[in-house]
């Protein structure tokens, strides 16, 4: 099976291109800019779509310019899956549900807090909105809070496990908000599940929570590093908000059809990870 990953050099394309090759798969990427064409390959049948620009600080392109070149390159892998009538899975967000206090499910109501959720949500109206038109079918995965080996120090839990292997100062501003984090691996077994699941050929067109189903105060997670990590880190509270919020994930959806379930736990996901920054020092 031949299978087209866009953002094959990020965080998840890097894991997931190694662990498709592993179960057998063929795997085609291009360094073509994707935002101004279109990859031309000999067969395609699946394109697992992560191609995804986040305004960073400092950034000097503006947000609305980065949100319509992230559409334009979803655009052409629409075009492009149309052209082979080729099954895709779109890397979507949690970050289309806004910032709430709850469990999440599939039908729960999206409320965008900043504009990279706003950014997936557009996308996935526009894939849904094709694939039907065009009988394509997709599955669209809305990724939690992703973390492990090889991730970019400007996320939460890679921050947390450098700051405190280095001794320095942790500064948390949302201390008590809580979120579902879903390692790698087990993001990889998700995609490898739909990827079979959509070679059966059966229409589809829905989206799934991908998440562990469980949450954790970023509090908690601080404390669980710095005593897995054997860190002196002290921590410094600068509150941003003293509003407390929650997001974790219904996962009865992607368990009940994909036969899938998050097997990696938190403090051993937590610990494969340090392992993985110890030897890079």
């Amino acid at each position: 099976m031949n299978i087209f990953i866009t953002g094959h050099r990020g965080f998840i394309g890097r894991h997931l291109i190694k662990f498709l090759k592993n179960n057998g798969f063929t795997i085609l990427t291009s360094t073509l800019d994707l935002s101004q064409g279109i990859p031309i390959f000999s067969r395609l049948d699946c394109i697992i779509h992560l191609a995804w620009k986040v305004p960073q600080k400092r950034e000097t392109e503006d947000i609305s310019s980065i949100n319509r070149k992230n559409l334009a390159i979803t655009k052409n892998v629409l075009e492009l899956a149309s052209t082979h009538s080729a099954d895709l899975i779109f890397s979507s967000s949690s970050a289309v549900y806004g910032l709430k206090k709850s469990i999440v499910e599939e039908i729960s109501c999206t409320n965008p807090s900043n504009s990279y959720g706003e950014n997936k949500l557009e996308a996935e109206q526009l894939i849904l909105k094709h694939c039907q038109q065009y009988a394509l079918n997709t599955i669209l995965l809305r990724i939690f809070n992703a973390y492990g080996p090889e991730q970019s120090d400007h996320f939460l839990i890679p921050y947390l496990i450098s700051t405190s292997l280095d001794g320095d100062t942790i500064v948390l501003k949302t201390p008590n908000a809580k979120r579902d984090f879903i390692h790698i691996k087990d993001i990889c077994t998700a995609f490898n599940k739909a990827i079979l699941f959509l070679a059966k050929k059966r229409e589809i067109r829905t989206i799934f929570n991908l998440g562990s189903g469980t949450s954790f105060s970023i509090k908690e997670v601080t404390a669980d590093i710095k005593k897995l990590a054997k860190s002196k880190s002290e921590i410094s509270i600068q509150l941003a908000s003293m509003e407390s919020t929650e997001l974790k994930a219904n996962i009865s959806k992607i368990e009940k059809y994909l036969s899938w379930r998050p097997e990696i736990e938190l403090k051993q996901g937590l610990n494969e990870t340090i392992a993985s920054y110890q030897k890079t020092i």
